[in-house]
């Protein structure tokens, strides 16, 4: 008797899994992408990159996530996980659903941005930024103003027939610290942490999801400064291009993949057909609604 298998969407792909993935969105068609559990290696053959915690090749990459799970990407289509003992769903998920993905679209050719989008006018607006620098707050701003959001993690990109930018969304759920909890006023008792021992939580947003793709209008590079006002810059020519390039979701994995010239005149082409701009706000305090203003204003 076959086991069964679970059919999902994310990053535009249509995901068979044999094993349930309750954080994603329902799916059916023919799958371009199979996950399973089954046996790893602990190193790759024929790896040309490695760091502390993956070792890459081209058309194949290895994932090592300690007390939790070895993950084995190849081809743009598998990734076969090898758990831990006492590793739960939520860790496997986690590093799942990014890190291990992250390759995957990669070697798919397709970009993916670490950053959170929201649709706007039929289109999806996309905020990028270092960590911790309120992508998420943000996303979340707009949110209780009525925008979907489409991403609060990978937003995948990639240029269609004429050459212009399509989003892809990632999956309904925004990953909050306490501080953007408090900001937002949503219940923390209502929510659950996104790994064991980690003060972050979860929040599902499956009826405020965005899940079709969406023609990419316009990129926010979020900065902070000892300034006391809002700035939203136009940037241009390489700013624009190395702005992409530092925002992309685990860029150092390009390089091991042999993607890193395509990867590059993905950049330049994506950076020549999008409005980018710069968007510097005060350090301290955290204008959130007057920066979600600021932008409203701006996209709209």
């Amino acid at each position: 008797m076959a086991e069964p298998t679970y059919s999902y969407f994310v990053y535009g792909l249509n995901v068979e899994s044999s094993f349930q993935l309750p954080e994603l969105s329902p799916g059916e068609g023919t799958p371009d992408v199979t996950i399973r559990y089954g046996p790893v290696p602990t190193s790759l053959r024929g790896a040309v990159e490695s760091g502390s915690f993956y070792q890459a090749a081209p058309g194949s990459f290895l994932l090592l996530v300690e007390e939790v799970a070895r993950y084995l990407v190849t081809g743009g289509k598998q990734i076969v996980i090898q758990r831990e003992p006492n590793a739960g769903h939520d860790e496997i998920a986690l590093f799942l659903l990014g890190c291990a993905f992250a390759p995957l679209l990669q070697q798919r050719g397709l970009l993916p941005l670490h950053c959170s989008g929201i649709e706007a006018q039929g289109g999806c607006i996309a905020f990028v930024g270092h960590s911790g620098i309120g992508k998420s707050s943000l996303a979340g701003a707009f949110l209780k103003r009525g925008y979907p959001i489409l991403t609060d993690d990978i937003l995948v990109i990639s240029l269609v027939s004429d050459g212009n930018p399509q989003a892809y969304p990632g999956y309904p759920q925004l990953k909050l610290w306490p501080d953007t909890i408090s900001k937002l006023g949503e219940a923390r008792p209502s929510l659950l942490p996104i790994r064991p021992g980690i003060d972050k939580f979860r929040r599902p947003i499956r009826d405020e999801f965005y899940k079709d793709a969406l023609p990419l209008k316009r990129l926010y590079v979020l900065d902070i400064s000892d300034a006391g006002e809002i700035e939203v810059v136009p940037m241009s020519g390489s700013a624009k291009v190395a702005a992409i390039i530092r925002n992309t979701y685990h860029l150092g994995f390009v390089k091991g993949l042999g993607k890193g010239t395509e990867h590059f005149r993905l950049c330049n082409t994506l950076a020549e057909k999008l409005t980018v701009k710069k968007v510097t706000r005060p350090r301290d305090p955290y204008l959130l609604e007057e920066l979600a203003d600021v932008l409203e204003a701006d996209f709209s």
